[in-house]
């Protein structure tokens, strides 16, 4: 299946049919394509980037991962006040775009594993991953704006309000995850 992009300047081909499915991601005010449908292959990735941004692409594979995360983020835009049979908050939409367009960064970079997709009772899609000598708590706040902890080797990383246009990682990010 090629992969798909519905902004008529830029035509994406298919590289390998039999190989793991290549998509070109790109992010926010590129982006036009349908809500993402599992089983016809459509992937949405969707933001705000600012168009006076550098065009950029992120060329990535459609991992099984990746495809059930966007799911799951999918999954908790219709959410309503008390989703969670309390008294969570409901997702906002806007973060629910910014926690996809993470997925794409974390898909790539497979170093520290894959991490665990959640929405918390306040309504913040969030990122969770822990493995041997690494943990990563990583909450997307509002729309393009990142907190996280992070404890490597028992050295601890925290930073909030941390801009994310969907272009490319946070360099604090970056380095923690290098």
């Amino acid at each position: 299946m090629p992969a798909l992009d519905l902004n008529v300047t830029y035509q994406p081909s298919s590289l390998d049919k039999d190989r793991e499915r290549p998509v070109l991601t790109r992010s926010g005010s590129d982006i036009r394509s349908p809500a993402h449908i599992d089983r016809v292959n459509y992937l949405r990735l969707v933001g705000s980037s600012s168009a006076t941004e550098a065009p950029a692409g992120i060329f990535t594979s459609r991992s099984p991962w990746l495809t059930q995360t966007v799911s799951l983020i999918d999954q908790h835009r219709g959410l309503a006040h008390g989703w969670d049979g309390g008294n969570a908050a409901a997702p906002d939409h806007a973060a629910l775009n910014t926690a996809e367009m993470l997925a794409v960064f974390f898909n790539n970079d497979r170093r520290w594993g894959r991490p665990t997709f959640t929405v918390d009772a306040l309504g913040r899609p969030t990122f969770v991953v822990r493995v041997n000598g690494f943990y990563l708590h990583l909450t997307v706040d509002r729309a393009e704006r990142l907190t996280w902890y992070a404890e490597i080797d028992g050295q601890e990383n925290f930073h909030d309000d941390i801009p994310f246009s969907g272009r490319k990682l946070p360099d604090e990010l970056s380095i923690i995850l290098t």
